[in-house]
């Protein structure tokens, strides 16, 4: 998710087929959301988003390592949300911008609408750093490991709704 290409193809996705919203002006932050029910990418979503191309922009080894990271923690969202939920794809912001709001205020429509319509929001993160944040706007880890024959650390997260 860090190369800009791989980053443009799920905001591309977003456009497609969820919720995109970003920051008034020049774009410092970008949050990327799938509506209940619409939260597996399949192939023919992929395609259109052009994300099929990432083995050959990303490199057959590196395209590889990211898929054997997500085959392990992908089935754990059927494991452990409801069917019925929002689910955060993407979250970035201008390093710049770091610690100025622009992440919760790009999650706080979502999380929101999600309350009022009292379903849950879920994410994955394999940044440390991130989880606090996360934890200030309602997530709670559901899980946390290394996947196996890596180094990736990765945390599941799901925010219960506020009624």
């Amino acid at each position: 998710m860090r190369t800009p290409w791989h980053f443009s193809a799920m905001v591309r996705y977003g456009m497609l087929f969820g919720r995109v919203l970003t920051t008034a002006g020049e774009p410092h932050g970008v949050a990327v959301w799938l509506p209940p029910g619409e939260t597996s990418m399949t192939n023919n979503r992929i395609a259109a988003a052009g994300l099929d191309a990432s083995p050959a922009v990303l490199g057959e080894e590196a395209f590889g390592r990211f898929m054997s990271v997500m085959a392990q923690i992908e089935p754990y969202r059927e494991q452990d949300v409801p069917s019925q939920h929002w689910y955060l794809a993407l979250l970035g912001v201008d390093p710049d911008c770091a610690g100025k709001g622009i992440g919760g205020s790009l999650l706080s429509p979502t999380l929101a609408q999600a309350d009022e319509d009292g379903l849950p929001c879920y994410l994955e993160t394999a940044e440390e750093r991130n989880v606090a944040f996360y934890q200030k706007h309602g997530f709670e880890t559901v899980r946390h490991g290394t996947v196996p024959d890596t180094a990736v650390e990765y945390w599941t997260m799901q925010r219960e709704p506020r009624l």
